[in-house]
């Protein structure tokens, strides 16, 4: 039997390790870029994750939509879906923003973009932005989730509740981003009952 300081044995305990990593081919490169793709961020240059909302994004001010960017999307993404819910309101939750069919190449929505029709097809003002809304006692958080999808959803299908929405994408999600941001007048946050 030989000694582990053998030079042949020690070969042995390199090489064929090495090469059952090889022999797996594309499998185990993929995996490997998986582990190594940063995380999709989503952010604003409005107000940071956690921070307060401005008014100029308020119903009150006229609904503008705040601009949003994001990085790090799966090469693979075929469109990106964006919805923004208000977690705090009386209404389960309450739907404030949806986006279907974000180009794969887009990078950024510009400040105002709710403004416009963003769903080809459909009227003016269809998946349009409502604008935080305060309230006199309470900081609501608003959560915008931006997803990396790998399909183009049929445009007849926008949703108007979050479930509908994880039930459209359901199975074709590669990545998910969020971003939460905080509007109202008091200093206290509903917490979350449900």
């Amino acid at each position: 039997m030989k000694s582990l300081r053998d030079p042949s044995v020690i070969l042995a305990l390199i090489v064929l390790p090495a090469l059952r990593l090889l022999s797996c081919g594309s499998e185990t490169t993929i995996t490997i870029r998986k582990l190594e793709q940063p995380p999709m961020v989503l952010s604003s240059p409005a107000f940071a994750h956690g921070g307060m909302i401005p008014d100029y994004y308020s119903c009150a001010a006229g609904s503008v939509s705040p601009p949003l960017e994001w990085k790090n999307a799966p090469d693979s993404t075929r469109s990106f879906a964006l919805i923004m819910r208000d977690i705090d309101a009386a209404h389960r939750h309450y739907i404030n923003w949806v986006v279907l069919n974000i180009p794969a190449d887009v990078r950024y929505l510009s400040e105002g973009a709710g403004r416009r029709a963003l769903v080809p097809g459909e009227p003016p003002g269809f998946g349009g932005y409502i604008g935080v809304t305060p309230e006199e006692y309470r900081l609501h958080r608003y959560v915008f989730t931006l997803y990396a999808l790998d399909t183009v959803p049929a445009s007849d299908s926008t949703p108007f509740e979050i479930e509908q929405l994880e039930q459209l994408v359901a199975g074709h999600v590669l990545a998910k981003a969020e971003l939460m941001g905080r509007f109202g007048r008091g200093g206290f946050v509903m917490p979350r009952l449900w």
